[in-house]
């Protein structure tokens, strides 16, 4: 088997490799994903098995693009040394890391939704009485307005206890008014320009 015909098995292998991971991403889909949370550098960061996987699938990603660039190269010094027509090959390759792409996109999905937590554009707000940390988190997209309400411990672990909701996509940006007592709090927040909503919460 000449140098060409080896090349050729780059783009069969990657696709085939991504079609199993998208029949995997499907079967585990529905697998509990036991979230925990972390409050870091002013930002909520989320931890499931899906991160795990989700490196796992982009470094495989990773690998097929380095051995795509390494076939482009070496058809390259083969069209130099022989004059062999490469046109073909080289759009076959890059066709199959196109697909690859798309495929990772949708095994994606098929895990997190269409809609994952970035794209609402999320926004930490911390507070304390001395004893207690809490943390509300701002999101909104278009006509949708939210938050999630934090308890953070000594070790940064963030735990969820409440929610907010606003008209409109509207944000508070940080406007609360945040009555404390030993047990919980209960957070005044402007719920669209002529009404305000209190939301209880506990302490855990």
């Amino acid at each position: 088997m000449n140098i060409t015909k080896k090349l050729k098995l780059i783009p069969v292998v990657s696709l085939c490799v991504f079609f199993l991971i998208c029949i995997v991403s499907y079967f585990i889909q529905d697998i509990p994903e036991k979230t925990s949370y972390v409050y870091q550098n002013h930002e909520i960061i989320v931890h499931s098995w899906h991160d795990s996987f989700e490196l796992f699938i982009g470094l495989i990603f990773l690998l097929v693009l380095i051995a795509s660039l390494v076939s482009t190269v070496m058809l390259i010094i083969v069209k130099i040394k022989s004059g062999e027509k490469i046109a073909g090959k080289i759009f076959l390759t890059w066709g199959s890391v196109v697909l690859c792409y798309v495929i990772f996109g949708f095994s994606d999905i098929m895990l997190n939704g269409l809609w994952q937590k970035s794209d609402y554009f999320p926004e930490c707000y911390e507070f304390t009485d001395g004893q207690h940390t809490i943390v509300i988190e701002e999101e909104s997209f278009l006509l949708y307005g939210g938050g999630t309400i934090y308890q953070i411990d000594s070790n940064n672990n963030a735990f969820v206890i409440g929610n907010i909701s606003t008209d409109d996509g509207g944000r508070n940006h940080g406007r609360y008014d945040i009555e404390w007592s030993d047990n919980g709090c209960e957070i005044t927040y402007d719920y669209d320009n002529n009404r305000k909503a209190t939301e209880k919460v506990k302490f855990k």
